[in-house]
């Protein structure tokens, strides 16, 4: 097993090296480049680290593309190397406020598409929280509130306590 710990702090980490991944395509040729410079080997004309402009500066959102997939490439090797990748996330509040409704709900964390990506290619999104007996517990009741649910028969719309083994149930078969 192989934990992420936050996908939000990943995220982070990934803004640089989508940068530099961006940089080197065709389009981003000239971007965070000392100008006038031409590079005999990839790479060797970069601006110093500490003057380079994030690939998320990019106009329209284009940048968000690039640390997707940074960030799902990063999920995909770590999953091709383990027999369960788990992503611990943090819920934000959102609020949506028109004329004759307030709306609050908690979401994923993250930014743009990434949020229903993560979600939809996950076999379980559970919601920790604390219940009126002071007990953690961990929620995968399906809710318009937040992001949560469960393709695992075992899992689906049960509220169990942080075990393991009542989450990672071996094959009864075997």
């Amino acid at each position: 097993y192989i934990t992420i710990d936050t996908i939000s702090s990943l995220e982070s980490m990934c803004e640089w090296s989508a940068t530099k991944n961006y940089m080197l395509t065709p389009i981003g040729a000239r971007f965070n480049r000392i100008q006038g410079r031409p590079a005999r080997v990839p790479g060797e004309n970069f601006l110093p680290f500490d003057k380079w402009e994030s690939v998320l500066t990019l106009p329209h959102g284009t940048g968000y593309y690039y640390l997707r997939k940074e960030i799902l490439r990063i999920i995909e090797l770590l999953s091709g190397v383990c027999e369960s990748l788990i992503i611990l996330a943090h819920l934000k509040n959102t609020f949506i406020d028109s004329d004759t409704t307030k709306v609050s709900s908690q979401e994923l964390d993250l930014t743009g598409k990434l949020k229903k990506i993560i979600a939809l290619s996950s076999d379980a999104i559970g919601f920790m929280y604390i219940d009126k007996k002071g007990k953690r517990k961990i929620s995968f009741v399906p809710s318009s509130t937040e992001d949560s649910g469960s393709r695992c028969p075992h899992l689906s719309n049960k509220v169990i306590d942080p075990d393991w083994d009542l989450i990672f149930k071996k094959d009864e078969k075997a």
